[in-house]
C-alpha cells in the first residue's frame, strides 16, 4: 500500500529537502553547484542582515526606553536631593530661631524676676512706713507704677 497523500512529518528537516530539490534540479553539479554556493551564500548574508537589523531596531528601542527611564529617574533623584536640601536648612533654621526664642524667653524671664524682686523690696519698705508718712508712700507707690509703666511699653 503507498503512504497517503498529507503533511510531511513533523520531523522533516528543510534543509534536507531543499538539497533533494537541488539535487533533482541538477543545482548541485558542475557550474550550476558554484552558482547554488554563491546564491546560498547571498540568501544567508540577506537573512543575516535582516535579522542583525531588526535586532539593532529592537535594542536601540530598547536602550531609548532605558534612557529614558534614567533620565525620569535621576531628575526624581536630583528632586529628592534638592527636598532634602531644602528640608535640612528649614530645620537648622527651625532650630536657629528655636534658640533665639529660647534665649529670648530667659532673658524676659531674668528681667522680670528681677523686676519682680525689686518690686517686692520696695513694696515691703513701703509697707514698714508709718501711715503717718502717707505723703512718702504715696511718692513711693507713683514710682513704682511709673517703673512698671515704662516696663510694659
Amino acid at each position: 500500500m503507498p503512504p497517503e497523500p498529507g503533511p510531511a512529518p513533523v520531523d522533516a528537516d528543510p534543509l534536507a529537502e531543499f538539497l533533494k530539490l537541488a539535487q533533482q534540479e541538477g543545482a548541485l553539479e558542475g557550474e550550476n553547484l558554484e552558482a547554488f554556493v554563491t546564491g546560498l551564500r547571498e540568501r544567508a548574508d540577506r537573512v543575516i542582515a535582516e535579522r542583525l537589523g531588526r535586532a539593532d531596531q529592537v535594542i536601540a528601542e530598547r536602550l531609548g526606553r532605558a534612557e529614558t527611564k534614567l533620565r525620569v529617574l535621576e531628575k526624581e533623584n536630583q528632586w529628592q536631593r534638592d527636598t532634602v536640601i531644602r528640608l535640612e536648612a528649614a530645620v537648622t533654621a527651625a532650630g536657629e530661631q528655636r534658640e533665639k526664642a529660647s534665649a529670648s524667653h530667659e532673658s524676659l524671664l531674668a528681667h522680670h524676676r528681677e523686676l519682680m524682686a525689686r518690686l517686692a523690696g520696695q513694696l515691703g519698705e513701703i509697707a514698714s512706713l508709718s501711715p503717718l508718712r502717707a505723703l512718702l508712700v504715696r511718692r513711693r507707690l507713683r514710682a513704682l507704677a511709673d517703673l512698671l509703666r515704662a516696663d510694659t511699653l
